[in-house]
């Protein structure tokens, strides 16, 4: 069992329960959230859909340009729907600005200028948060720089992923080297005051433990303000490309390959700049490094525990409105912002979603002190708004104690996943039948229990309110077989991906039983 947030937190962008929307109907709900009182600091998003080359892990959608005419029409159709959401944030200000991509340094001088006037007319933002624009080494400028600055942009962030050329050839990013990146860092230096944040990428396919910590000891040397190291997160064509679809062989290639470095990087590390996990691993999803003395008051986090909120704009962001939506703006270029069209795949939330969203990034990054922030953050403890889980954790031996003195005890990696995915499984699948109801839940085996189905480590477990029609025996026959299909398409899943996949298959089946799932 991984550790890995984004997998974790998945369902609740793309688990049961998600609907196309429209731009009026986001913005109700931007409206409903700013009402409702959920305190949560706010961010926006703009993407910037292009890149010189597309490398071959690159999970962000972006297309291949030189500039021209399809870079002003995506401008003018980001700048309608920052006009179209504005007047929702009139009296609100928010805290970040964080301009990704894409490569957002591929913008001339002029049409950033213009892209950051846009902003600044239609947001307010408070003093004292980051303002961050992505940039590749070869697109840095002494007059992109300027406009940066004089635009009060706060904080550059550069994706440099290795400096040994021989990776970054097989994921064709060949054309940058060391010099680039060493030339683009003294750009930013003699620039303004910027606070500088360097990313690499860990897992590449014809990289190697030992190579990445070369490159991480020369970027150490650079002496920036913040490193951040992502895994590289395998999409279906890089996974057919290189590990004949099989994540399974990417798993075992990182294990296999970069199995020193976790400690390796925080023993080097430690000396010079402070690295957020006190237990890194490879199943994280990134390790964040921060150091310097340009610190911000806000800084931007998509996968901060607490409630958080972001506004997203342009093709493929992410949005969240904290306790109330989470949704995906599902369009590919040339297709440009239209109210009036359903590419918003968005998922109600509820507070419990935010509860959990909390407990997921606290455990996988710290699980010290888990118990009494969540307590201050929400004003409940947490086996009581989640007595099931805890009990099941217990009985597991990863927890100890109650309230306050509530403990995670993990003795591995694994077992911290086992923690975090206890809380982020689904609740419960439920098939809504005319004259009743049926509560299924995909969890691990636990002695006494009576299940419905069950294979070699995961029950489902039934309870059905009222009756489920005609022939219940035959549908709950078939509820057990939909179940053994779902185990059996993901045979070495957990209880999550199997739940994820039986949802699938239920909310294609119920409408042959006149049921609705949910």
């Amino acid at each position: 069992m991984t550790c890995n947030i984004s997998d974790l937190l998945r369902p609740q962008l793309d688990g049961p329960g998600a609907n196309l929307l429209d731009a009026h109907e986001v913005r109700a709900a931007w409206k409903k959230h700013l009402a409702g009182g959920l305190e949560a600091p706010r961010h926006l998003y703009l993407h910037i859909p292009f890149c010189r080359q597309r490398c071959s892990y690159c999970c962000y959608y972006s297309v291949p340009s030189g500039g021209g005419p399809a870079v002003e029409e995506y401008l003018a159709s980001l700048h309608r729907a920052m006009r179209f959401f504005a007047p929702v944030f009139a009296k609100t200000p928010f805290q970040t600005l964080y301009i990704g991509g894409g490569t957002p340094s591929l913008l001339t001088p002029d049409q950033m200028t213009r892209l950051l006037e846009a902003v600044y007319t239609l947001y307010r933002f408070e003093d004292g948060g980051q303002r961050t624009v992505e940039c590749n080494p070869l697109s840095v400028t002494k007059e992109k720089l300027a406009v940066l600055e004089k635009s009060e942009i706060n904080r550059i962030s550069m994706g440099v992923q290795s400096l040994n050329r021989t990776p970054l050839a097989s994921e064709n990013r060949g054309y940058q080297d060391a010099g680039s990146v060493g030339r683009a860092v003294r750009l930013v230096r003699e620039a303004g005051d910027f606070r500088l944040n360097l990313d690499l990428l860990l897992g590449m396919k014809t990289d190697d433990g030992k190579s990445f910590l070369r490159t991480f000891d020369a970027i150490m040397r650079l002496e920036p303000d913040e490193v951040t190291v992502y895994t590289i997160t395998p999409m279906n064509d890089y996974l057919e490309k290189f590990y004949s679809g099989d994540p399974a062989l990417f798993r075992a290639h990182l294990r296999d390959r970069f199995k020193e470095v976790p400690l390796a990087v925080r023993d080097q590390a430690r000396a010079r700049i402070h690295l957020t996990q006190s237990a890194p691993s490879l199943d994280d999803h990134a390790w964040h490094f921060s150091g310097g003395a340009r610190q911000s008051r806000f800084n931007y986090d998509d996968f901060s525990p607490e409630p958080a909120s972001v506004l997203g704009l342009g093709p493929s962001s992410r949005s969240r409105a904290a306790g109330v939506l989470a949704y995906t703006e599902n369009i590919r270029l040339p297709a440009l912002f239209d109210p009036k069209k359903k590419v918003y795949r968005a998922r109600r939330l509820t507070l419990r979603d935010e509860m959990v969203k909390f407990l997921v990034v606290r455990i996988c990054n710290d699980i010290e002190g888990v118990a009494s922030r969540f307590a201050e953050t929400f004003g409940v403890e947490i086996e009581a708004a989640f007595p099931a889980e805890v009990e099941a954790l217990r009985e597991d031996g990863l927890l100890t104690g109650s309230g306050a003195r509530l403990a995670f005890r993990p003795r591995s990696a694994d077992e911290r996943g086992r923690c975090a995915a206890g809380f982020a499984a689904p609740r419960g699948l439920t098939l809504v039948f005319p004259s009743g109801r049926c509560h299924l839940r995909v969890e691990p085996l636990r002695y006494g229990r009576r299940y419905l189905a069950q294979t070699g480590d995961l029950g489902l477990l039934a309870s059905e309110e009222g009756s489920l029609g005609p022939r219940p025996l035959a549908r709950r026959r078939l509820l057990a077989a939909l179940f053994l299909k779902a185990a059996n398409v993901r045979p070495a899943a957990g209880a999550r991906d199997v739940a994820d996949e039986y949802a699938r298959l239920l909310e294609e089946v119920a409408p042959t039983l006149g049921a609705q799932a949910r």
